[in-house]
């Protein structure tokens, strides 16, 4: 058994109740601090951290993240407590192993929200300097259907996405844009708002893929190199499984 501590997410449709703010960052220092205590408690008497913070506390006040073994196998992920850990160690063992130049000049945008922006940029940051030929962006899409106090990338709807990539001028320059599963319901391609996934990529760009929360997958996506294929994983990540099309089903695959 575990607990995770979540920031409370306040959405812009909050009226006639109790009042509530977000967490600001000195606030979100000291939570931490208030967990690490209680951790260091529970494994004096437990042998257990127990009690695990979400990463949106890390994002929130800019302090880097634990190193995994302080997630005790990671077993909050689905809480959003070590997803960035995961993805950070999992992207710098897949880095030491990319080609160092690619063959032709490849763009990529990866889309996300608030929170993981900064996180995403610094990779690929990391990336292109690795990678010859290689561009990467990072697109960070505000969450105006829920209000901009709501950050992560799994309460992005597929309105807010189409909106402000459509609004960029250079969307059809990209040879992939990609998206984590997250924001796909478990049982279905399809948003929050109900808008598909076939629908965004037709409003879009045809270069439109989605890709669990993976460093490796990510990264091997985003140099061209080929992932597992759909249907070869066990457990599904969240966001399958259900059939997608060719052009994502090529690239979309569990977390490594």
């Amino acid at each position: 058994r575990s607990i995770a501590v979540v920031p409370v997410g306040l959405t812009r449709y909050r009226r006639h109740l109790f009042p509530l703010r977000p967490y600001r960052p000195d606030e979100a220092r000291a939570v931490l601090a208030q967990v690490r205590s209680w951790q260091r408690r529970f494994l004096r008497e437990l042998g257990t951290r127990l009690v695990f913070p979400a990463d949106e506390w890390y994002c929130l006040c800019g302090q880097p993240v634990p190193p995994a073994r302080a997630y005790e196998g990671f077993p909050q992920l689905a809480n959003g407590v070590g997803l960035v850990r995961r993805l950070l160690d999992q992207a710098a063992r897949t880095l030491r192993r990319l080609p160092t130049r690619l063959a032709r000049p490849r763009r990529v945008l990866w889309v996300t929200g608030r929170s993981a922006g900064p996180i995403l940029a610094r990779l690929a940051g990391r990336l292109q300097e690795r990678v010859q030929g290689l561009h990467v962006e990072v697109q960070v899409v505000e969450n105006r259907f829920w209000g901009p106090t709501v950050t992560v990338a799994g309460l992005l709807t597929g309105r807010d996405l189409q909106e402000q990539l459509c609004a960029r001028t250079d969307l059809l320059s990209f040879d992939a844009v990609f998206l984590p599963d997250v924001v796909l319901r478990r049982d279905a391609p399809v948003f929050l708002d109900d808008v598909t996934l076939d629908e965004l990529r037709q409003a879009t760009t045809p270069a439109l893929q989605v890709l669990p929360v993976s460093g490796r997958w990510l990264l091997r996506a985003t140099v061209g190199l080929p992932a597992r294929p759909h249907g070869s994983r066990a457990p599904a990540p969240a966001g399958g499984p259900y059939p997608l099309p060719a052009a994502a089903a090529s690239t979309w695959a569990p977390a490594g």
